[in-house]
């Protein structure tokens, strides 16, 4: 039968006890459970003990929280660890409910990875895809094998695609391009790309084109010239106003 080998005060919670049962973390229960059901060490529990601690340690409600909180988006080991946190689990529980989830494949960081990549492939340079799985605990050697499986959809082909999207009924003068370079670098794409595709954009401008910007400037320019002579001629009137009625 299991044994009861080691009882423990948890480190954030002194009126908990954690249970190891046969030399392993079973459960955490609160002082009051402990006497309740005279849990001491060296105890042997039958199986119906053993359901009863577990459901008086309040793990499975942790588990099933954990469960309904990964059944509305798939989540990476990480996030349900700080989950866990935040619902104030001990470490050990943490760690068991992990486990339980992991087996059940409830959990599983590589299949969240090739699943987030897929998806984001098509919206998101290589860059930006590896940050956001490193926000979310993803090990390297895992991301660096989901995107191994993306390599073929090239990065110039959807960086031009991106800003095929961005450019669409905007005019290609400087200010929008160095917009256009902000966004890709926003997408995750590298520094060369970026100046790639945006050099690509340029090429794009007609000689009518640019002479059409050119007049634009140009009426710009003569406008604010012309609101500068304004302001200045409607100042030499107030002084001649002022002046004339001292």
């Amino acid at each position: 039968m299991p044994i009861i080998t080691k009882l423990e005060a948890q480190k954030n919670n002194k009126d908990r006890l954690s249970v190891f049962v046969d030399n392993e973390f079973f459960c955490g229960i609160t002082l009051d459970h402990a006497i309740k059901y005279n849990i001491v060490t060296g105890k042997e529990l039958t199986e119906a003990e053993l359901a009863l601690l577990l459901s008086e340690s309040g793990e499975n409600d942790l588990y099933l929280k954990a469960l309904g909180y990964i059944l509305k988006s798939p989540r990476t080991e990480r996030e349900i660890t700080i989950y866990l946190y935040k619902k104030d689990a001990s470490s050990e529980t943490v760690g068991k409910i992990i486990e339980r989830l992991k087996t059940m494949n409830y959990i599983n960081d590589e299949a969240y990875a090739k699943m987030f990549t897929e998806q984001k492939s098509g919206k998101l340079g290589i860059g930006a895809i590896r940050s956001k799985l490193t926000f979310r605990g993803i090990h390297m050697e895992i991301i660096d094998r989901s995107l191994d499986e993306v390599e073929n959809q090239t990065q110039d082909e959807l960086a031009q695609a991106v800003a095929e999207k961005y450019m669409r009924n905007k005019d290609r003068d400087p200010k929008t391009l160095q917009k256009l370079y902000r966004h890709l670098a926003s997408k995750g794409f590298d520094f060369e790309l970026c100046s790639r595709v945006v050099e690509e954009q340029k090429k794009d401008v007609t000689e009518d084109m640019m002479n059409e910007y050119r007049d634009k400037w140009e009426e710009l320019r003569q406008a604010k010239l012309e609101m500068k002579k304004r302001k200045k001629e409607l100042k030499d009137l107030k002084k001649q106003i002022l002046e004339s009625g001292e």
